[in-house]
């Protein structure tokens, strides 16, 4: 008999996807598993998505499936992803947890999520190639680099000396790659000079949230709540309407503070994610 480390692999196609009794909409097409790498297949990701890796522990009651990555959210950041997983036959299925970074405890599709997936003799599914497009050489941005996942152009910039942010622009389908560069370049400019105004206005709409939940009974000031926010990344769409993601300095236990502009760089509104 196989170990399920060797009869895991292969290619396997989502038959289900069912999160506390209700179906869940997802782009995963596939799973493939090759040696210790796992990739999940979204056909509208370039080349399917990107590979991670795992381990099994069949020993375990019920067993775990241990998946690691990398995501980039304004900086690379280690992702383990705690599941189970069955493996009868032709037939897999995986559960992740209601509550992020623990195991479930059962596989079970009303107290947590189970992914259900059928061996597949191939091939993979056609996946979105790459467009080709050459990196932009802007004298403020740098160099802008075009994300074929997100159709957008991304860069890493200094927002003063030894602070850099990453920050991304969407040209859309009414704009061409110069303007769209030329639009975060203005931003920038602007952002250089104005950001600790954006820190403020959070501040403003979010003290008294964090002083009545989440600040574990000491109260702080909106100077104090301004200081421990850092900015990591922005994104600018089509119409120069902007997104500033912050890193919370713990002030709600890890959710990045999220803070909009406007077309004409009016502050909209300040709220969490995550």
């Amino acid at each position: 008999m196989p170990t399920d480390q060797q009869a895991i692999q292969g290619l396997w196609r989502v038959v289900s996807c069912i999160s506390q009794g209700r179906p869940t909409i997802t782009g995963t097409t596939h799973y493939q598993f090759d040696g210790n790498r796992v990739k999940e297949i979204d056909p509208s990701q370039v080349d399917g998505g990107d590979w991670a890796t795992f381990e099994l522990d069949p020993k375990d009651e019920p067993k775990r499936f241990t998946m690691m990555s990398e995501l980039r959210f304004g900086k690379r950041v280690r992702r383990v992803d705690c599941w189970l997983y069955d493996l009868e036959g032709d037939t897999l299925r995986l559960c992740w947890p209601n509550v992020f970074g623990d195991y479930p405890d059962e596989i079970s599709e009303k107290n947590h999520g189970v992914i259900t997936l059928a061996r597949d003799p191939g091939p993979p599914p056609q996946t979105k190639r790459p467009s080709g497009k050459k990196p932009i050489k802007d004298p403020l941005l740098g160099q802008a680099i075009w994300n074929d996942n997100f159709d957008w152009w991304e860069t890493q910039v200094e927002l003063k000396p030894g602070v850099a942010i990453s920050l991304h622009v969407e040209p859309g389908d009414e704009r061409d790659d110069a303007s769209a560069v030329a639009i975060a370049r203005d931003f920038l400019v602007w952002l250089r000079q104005n950001e600790q105004t954006a820190r403020q206005f959070a501040a403003a709409k979010l003290l008294d949230t964090h002083n009545e939940g989440w600040n574990e009974g000491k109260l702080i000031s909106a100077q104090t709540f301004a200081q421990r926010m850092t900015l990591e990344s922005v994104g600018v769409d089509s119409e120069g309407k902007v997104e500033l993601y912050y890193n919370d300095g713990d002030l709600f236990w890890g959710h990045s503070i999220v803070v909009s502009l406007a077309e004409n760089r009016e502050f909209k509104d300040a709220y969490t994610v995550g």
